[in-house]
């Protein structure tokens, strides 16, 4: 099964359309603001499409499930719309579509939590939720409708800014907690570090014996990992690759001059 999210197109809708049975049916899915029946062509606009960013799911070449997402204030972003093709219910599909939806919003907007609706009595979709991170909140919920949100892990970027901030308040136990308990520090002018906590003991070592500054000049993100080009007051640049899974770091590289630090700080140098 080759499964692809891509943003939906005009014929998207025409296929969307026929999944729609009935008004009951459409309001459950798209809520009172579309009418039943609609004229196929006419669904993207009912959708608000052009505001709300709007995907489908394809699986081997054929449309298998939609789902939409839309900011609803700074910082969450909700989804809507979550539907899966009739005849390909039962497979698991609807959780491929909310993961990659999912990961697609918060790349999109940076939301750090999501938010979605859902009916009481679906149960199988209340199960699916929870169990991607969607936790019930009361306060928006009525005795119908469920409102779920989930907290999402901080972006790879947001981790390794994060890190540059900790790194520069010369914190090293918060250093230390934004790696994986089994993460791998490697700065190539050294010998790698294997553990979160010989890494926490390798930043203190650093913060004891020299005052470091590291100032960010670029920082890119490509996947689950963030690029870092710094450098230092003195002069020193270097970068850094974070491989960063679930908001934690699993694995770091880092290439600077091991002998111009030593020189810039008055360190002694290696023995020949």
């Amino acid at each position: 099964m080759s499964l692809t999210l891509r943003p939906a197109r005009p014929s998207d809708f025409l296929a969307l359309s026929a999944w729609i049975p009935d008004a009951a049916a459409c309001t459950r899915w798209a809520g009172p603001g579309v009418p039943f029946p609609f004229a196929p062509e006419a669904l993207g606009g009912l959708l608000e499409a052009r505001k709300r960013p709007s995907y489908g799911l394809w699986e081997d070449g054929a449309l298998a499930a939609f789902g939409q997402h839309w900011v609803l204030t700074p910082g969450r972003v909700h989804l809507g719309r979550l539907i899966v093709a009739p005849g390909a219910r039962g497979r698991g599909l609807g959780r491929g579509l909310c993961r990659r939806l999912m990961a697609e919003a918060v790349r999109a907007t940076g939301a750090q939590v999501l938010t979605l609706r859902v009916y009481r009595d679906n149960a199988a979709a209340r199960s699916l939720y929870a169990s991607l991170g969607f936790q019930p909140v009361p306060s928006g919920s009525t005795d119908e409708v469920l409102f779920m949100e989930a907290a999402m892990p901080a972006t790879p970027k947001a981790v390794a800014a994060a890190w540059v901030e900790a790194f520069n308040r010369g914190e090293a136990a918060a250093l230390a907690a934004m790696y994986h308990v089994d993460a791998v520090n490697h700065q190539v002018a050294e010998s790698p570090v294997e553990g979160r906590e010989a890494i926490r003991a390798m930043f203190e070592r650093e913060f004891a014996a020299a005052e470091m500054v590291c100032l960010v000049e670029n920082l890119f993100e490509d996947g689950e990992w963030a690029i870092l080009e710094w450098r230092d007051p003195l002069g020193l640049r270097g970068c850094g690759f974070f491989h960063v899974v679930e908001g934690r770091i699993a694995f770091q590289r880092g290439y600077w001059d091991k002998l111009s630090f030593l020189r810039q700080h008055g360190l002694p140098m290696p023995e020949a």
